[in-house]
């Protein structure tokens, strides 16, 4: 029989594929994530950068896609951005706190490849 937590992990990892996988998903927040991840899986513990690990080796698995990954500096939330923008750098309202900023490499705005 198989270990309960293995069985929530299992399904966790399922809804996180889904999730990035879903047509017209444009952008995954972290927090959102988190919230729907604990509610649904028997991970009461889960903190939100373990689930943070979690993304990224899937990502690194070419199990779920994004283009870049944006942090607020006013509020630290974590934006995977799934759908491809023309300009990554252009000014960017937070949908968390409503702050805005202009997205900087290695301060606000991580894994952007080379062009």
């Amino acid at each position: 029989m198989a270990d309960i937590r293995t069985m929530d992990l299992d399904g966790m990892m399922r809804d996180i594929i889904d999730i990035f996988n879903l047509e017209g998903v444009e952008l995954v927040r972290l927090s959102g994530l988190f919230l729907r991840e604990r509610q649904i899986s028997n991970y009461k513990d889960l903190k939100p950068d373990e689930l943070d690990r979690i993304v990224h080796k899937l990502q690194k698995a070419g199990v779920i896609h994004y283009q870049y990954i944006l942090y607020c500096p006013h509020c630290q939330e974590v934006t995977y951005q799934v759908k491809k923008q023309e300009n990554p750098f252009k000014a960017k309202v937070c949908d968390t706190c409503g702050g805005i900023y202009i997205p900087q490499r290695d301060y606000s705005l991580y894994e952007l490849p080379e062009v």
